[in-house]
């Protein structure tokens, strides 16, 4: 754990608050995808094959709009990093790892005194300098890179049920490779929304998009950090030369 932090009473007091929190901050933001890969208990896999024929799939790709085609004016791999894009703005997986990641931080916050002054300054650093749509762009890449447009659009349209809002609530409900395979999970869903999952779960574009779940999480995270590490250096620099501003001149 971070040492424990220095108290100041001149004008730059909140830059110790700043610098420990980005120390803590960068050494938390490496937990939560460790946790999965090192903390998991195994369980047993359980078959999420239905023995009927269950409702809710997805469009079928050849059913895709048409004027997604290329054009000489959009190459194929923009038209890939639009449709990421459409997907996780459908998801908020961005969102999710912003506000995940600042929730952690602020719970460290309230448990140590010595920061409450500095509270407000550090919500300035968390929310508003930490940008979700930079986020969502290194990730958007990610997608990007390996699936095309018509496997974007079938995992949007599969997403886009309650059953596949239902995976995006939580870390502890994204839709990993290995979760998927639990027998505990079907137990987030109603009945309905078991058979659609049982559908979803058949093809072959759910089953890679789950195996590329945790990495796109760990993507998701590297990002935060690296804002976090950056805007933090810079804020504790305005921090410093804001009291010197605020004096009056000779």
């Amino acid at each position: 754990m971070p040492p424990p932090l220095p108290l100041e009473v001149s004008g730059r007091r909140f830059r110790p608050a700043v610098m420990w929190l980005i120390g803590f901050g960068l050494l938390w933001l490496h937990l939560p995808v460790a946790a999965q890969q090192e903390n998991r208990q195994p369980s047993r896999a359980r078959s999420v094959t239905a023995s009927g024929q269950p409702t809710g799939s997805p469009a079928p790709v050849s059913s895709l709009p048409a004027d997604s085609q290329a054009t000489p004016n959009r190459t194929r791999s923009e038209i890939n990093l639009a449709a990421a894009h459409e997907l996780l703005d459908l998801t908020g997986f961005p969102s999710l790892v912003k506000q995940t990641s600042i929730k952690v931080l602020r719970k460290e916050i309230r448990k140590r005194p010595e920061m409450r002054e500095a509270g407000t300054i550090l919500r300035e650093l968390l929310e508003d300098r930490i940008s979700t749509q930079i986020i969502s762009e290194e990730m958007a890449k990610y997608l990007a890179d390996r699936f095309d447009e018509q496997e974007l659009r079938q995992l949007k349209a599969i997403l886009d049920t309650s059953t596949g809002r239902k995976m995006f609530t939580s870390f502890e409900t994204l839709p990993t490779d290995d979760r998927v395979r639990e027998a505990s999970y079907l137990d987030l869903f109603d009945e309905q929304e078991k058979k659609e999952f049982q559908t979803f779960y058949r093809l072959t574009v759910f089953r890679r998009f789950s195996d590329y779940t945790l990495a796109l999480l760990r993507i998701g995270i590297q990002s935060f950090e690296e804002q976090f590490k950056l805007q933090g250096k810079e804020f504790v620099r305005e921090l410093v030369l804001r009291p010197r501003e605020q004096q009056p001149r000779p």
